[in-house]
């Protein structure tokens, strides 16, 4: 007899078969969500009811976003000096800021021209 062959390690379905339950025994039964039993079931409902308040956000949100472009559209059409002075003022007060920030690290920058280590003994 070979007794080699019972020796070795089982190759991976055998081992793949040994773990898993069988989940081939309700294939022809399918069950719903309020079919279902135990926390299974109840993981189930809180994810159907979940995934239907995000759809809900999702959607106010996505018109509520419209009507602020068509608002924003209006109002640029409407007003164009008052967008134009916006423009204006933002880009002189980014820049007044670049100005401050380069300032501020060249001062820091600046080390003294003499040195003096005194020592004591």
């Amino acid at each position: 007899m070979d007794t080699t062959r019972e020796l070795q390690m089982p190759c991976g379905c055998e081992v793949g078969a040994s773990l898993h339950p069988n989940v081939h025994e309700h294939v022809g039964t399918s069950l719903t969500l309020s079919e279902r039993s135990g926390m299974r079931g109840k993981l189930d409902t809180l994810k159907s009811r979940g995934l239907s308040k995000v759809h809900t956000a999702q959607s106010s949100l996505r018109d509520g976003t419209k009507s602020q472009v068509t608002k924003m559209n209006d109002s640029m059409k409407n007003k164009p000096m008052l967008w134009a002075g916006v423009a204006a003022a933002s880009g002189f007060g980014l820049g007044l800021i670049g100005r401050i920030a380069h300032w501020r690290s060249r001062q820091r920058r600046i080390t003294p021209d003499l040195i003096i280590i005194e020592t004591g003994c």
